[in-house]
């Protein structure tokens, strides 16, 4: 178990010799999933190329978010699970949306626990050894210039520390042209300690990565539904206004109070992260879902139907890369909608690109 620990800290560039694995949660349960009650896995999920106005929208029945409060511990929020209407709401004015936000019913029939907040430069420093984020330390800010490899090796590692199942398969990878998506911005980190990630393809529990008992990235829907935590709303905190979607100079926004925006962050944005938790965080305790950094989904970035959606897992190949949610301390407001999609190549780290983990929990 230990070598497996040093092995991804040596993928994402050290370790350091005495890492405290009591600054990281021990989970709840052995991560296996709750009773998928309609017997279907990713059927009807997304990568499929119906556009918003192919289809009547179906309704959501009987089935919804349950009225869950904040239950959060150790850093960690428990998400129960439950339907909701993922992408726009109807309110949303059209000068707020992009042209791949698709409102469709999804149901999730697992419960799952995600952080409270991104992974912070200390956080991650202090499970393996090293700081990829530029261009200065700040322990309690969101670790950034990770690339979707690194965040899915990271979640290996805190799995790995507390002897839960690994959910991605990861090697060392080379700048050489042969890896898919390859494109290296310089970030200063040496190119051998690059790790290069897939998911598994088979876990204690089953076959899909939602069965998977360790840590890994959120999938496109179960990020929505945490963030949204109930609500129906462009951001958690309220509706959008057409009027300062895309200026600063409109006025106010509820986007302001959740989160760090192109309109609100020091230097208009042009500088770094904020530390985490400074804005008022989701009915479910989460902080920072709407700005402040980009942050990875596991999905590949593909199209969405206007249908019932059950557990959907993303697309399963793409030319578009990992998807990326949340809109930075850079972005208009616009883009730190709970809908809003983005997406970049899984290699790529940038300033602005952060992530969190979540795990599968029983019922």
């Amino acid at each position: 178990m230990t070598s497996r620990i040093l092995l991804l800290c040596l993928l994402l560039g050290g370790c350091q010799r005495d890492f405290d694995l009591n600054r990281f949660p021990k989970g709840s349960g052995d991560g296996g999933p709750v009773t998928n009650e309609a017997g279907i896995g990713n059927e009807a999920g997304v990568g499929n190329e119906a556009g918003p106005g192919d289809a009547k929208v179906p309704t959501l029945g009987d089935c919804g978010t349950p009225d869950a409060g904040k239950a959060c511990k150790d850093g960690w929020c428990h998400i129960p699970a439950g339907c909701f209407m993922m992408g726009p709401d109807p309110a949303d004015p059209q000068e707020c949306r992009s042209d791949d936000e698709v409102r469709h019913p999804v149901r999730l029939t697992r419960a799952f626990e995600i952080a409270e907040t991104e992974v912070t430069q200390a956080q991650f420093e202090g499970l393996v050894g090293h700081l990829p984020s530029q261009p200065k330390k700040c322990d309690k800010c969101p670790v950034t210039h990770v690339s979707w490899h690194m965040a899915a090796a990271y979640c290996n590692a805190l799995s790995l520390s507390i002897s839960l199942e690994e959910c991605y398969s990861c090697a060392a990878s080379a700048r050489d042209g042969s890896v898919p998506d390859a494109g290296w911005p310089d970030a200063g980190l040496p190119v051998q300690q690059a790790a290069q990630c897939k998911p598994k393809t088979s876990f204690k529990a089953g076959k899909s990565i939602l069965s998977c008992g360790g840590f890994r990235l959120p999938t496109e829907a179960e990020w929505e539904y945490a963030y949204r935590a109930g609500t129906t709303t462009a951001y958690h905190s309220g509706g959008a206004k057409k009027q300062v979607c895309k200026s600063c100079a409109a006025g106010a926004s509820k986007a302001d109070e959740i989160g760090w925006n192109g309109c609100n962050s020091p230097d208009g944005g042009i500088g770094a992260a904020m530390p985490v938790c400074n804005k008022k965080p989701n009915r479910w305790g989460l902080c920072d879902m709407a700005g402040n950094v980009w942050e990875w989904v596991n999905d590949w970035h593909g199209k969405l139907k206007p249908a019932w959606a059950v557990d959907p897992e993303g697309a399963t190949s793409t030319t578009h890369g990992k998807g990326l949610r949340s809109g930075t301390f850079g972005t208009p407001r616009y883009m730190t909608r709970a809908a809003y999609r983005h997406h970049k190549r899984r290699l790529l780290f940038e300033r602005d690109i952060g992530f969190r983990c979540v795990r599968t929990v029983k019922p």
